[in-house]
């Protein structure tokens, strides 16, 4: 692998990129951001990886003083208004190194798991952003353990808020296999 790394500058897609992907990992104070960039037979660079960790302006607690710090820090299980820190994402344009364009993620996945409010927040920030017509833009991930899961599947959850049964629900998660997924990558090492 050393061998066949190349050096580039991180905010930058690489020469030859056809679309830019965001990953969002939800932590108990922070949304950790990852922007990768996607070249032909899905090889893959990372242009940026940052932590959110202050709140909207306007959300509760969000108000900063002179030096720029809020009373709080995000807390995406509490604060539904701290979530609003995420759709700026999918504009922020990349530029494309030789070129003299950038390109817009095509897609943002948001994890759905986490402390107690978190799954909520995270189904009313989908059903947001669908009303907002990125729908098709937006998913949010279940990150499932044990080696006999699928790779990846999209599907209704089982169960809605706690509430397990047949409930018709609009949402649908991107169901990772997460055991099964870091193997694979070990064994292509």
């Amino acid at each position: 692998l050393r061998a066949l790394a190349e050096r580039y500058p991180l905010g930058i897609a690489p020469e030859g990129t056809r679309f830019i992907t965001v990953q969002v990992d939800i932590q108990g104070n922070r949304f950790v951001v990852q922007l990768d960039a996607w070249l032909p037979e899905l090889e893959r660079y990372l242009i940026d990886r940052f932590e959110i960790v202050l709140p909207p302006e306007d959300a509760p607690g969000g108000a900063r003083d002179k030096a720029g710090n809020a009373a709080r820090s995000l807390d995406p299980g509490r604060y539904f208004e701290d979530w609003a820190v995420l759709p700026p994402l999918l504009e922020r344009v990349i530029p494309v190194r030789g070129t003299s364009y950038g390109l817009k993620p095509v897609a943002q996945i948001v994890d759905s798991k986490g402390r107690a409010g978190v799954t909520a927040n995270a189904y009313r920030f989908l059903r947001q952003q669908k009303a907002a017509g990125l729908g098709n833009r937006v998913f949010l991930a279940n990150g499932q353990g044990g080696l006999n899961r699928d790779r990846a599947r999209y599907g209704a959850p089982e169960k809605i808020l706690q509430k397990k049964g047949r409930q018709t629900t609009d949402i649908r998660l991107v169901y990772v296999g997460t055991d099964r997924l870091k193997d694979e990558v070990t064994l292509t090492l």
